[in-house]
């Protein structure tokens, strides 16, 4: 669903929570955001590059930092925001109607994970 959803943005499941992350908490570290999505370091880094490829973001070295990457929205990324929090609106409204503060951020914590496992090279699994 996500995916029609974000259909004609140039983005892929999974980027959108990182423009809305940006837009809310702009010139953030890539490891930062790693942490925040709960994903390995090579997927954050693979989807900032489609992004950045995309126009929608861009990376840059902290002057205050050397060692820290820092991304911020473009023009682009932050007018993306406005659509995407469009597209969102609705079915975050239906679908969290009844929970509670705490178990929405706890949903978005382990939506975050499942995002990671999607776009994380797994071996098959061998069962549960």
């Amino acid at each position: 669903m996500s995916q029609e959803l974000l259909r004609g943005t140039g983005l892929s499941a999974g980027q959108e929570l990182l423009v809305m992350r940006l837009f809310d908490r702009p010139a953030q570290s890539q490891a930062s955001l790693t942490r925040w999505l709960g994903v390995e370091p090579p997927t954050t880094a693979k989807m900032l590059a489609r992004m950045e490829k995309a126009g929608f973001v861009e990376r840059a070295r902290s002057v205050t930092d050397r060692r820290l990457i820092l991304v911020t929205l473009t023009s682009a990324g932050r007018a993306l925001h406005r659509r995407v929090s469009t597209i969102w609106e609705d079915p975050e409204r239906v679908t969290t109607a009844d929970l509670t503060d705490a178990e929405i951020q706890e949903l978005e914590r382990l939506l975050r994970r499942l995002i990671a496992n999607l776009l994380t090279d797994h071996e098959a699994p061998t069962g549960r």
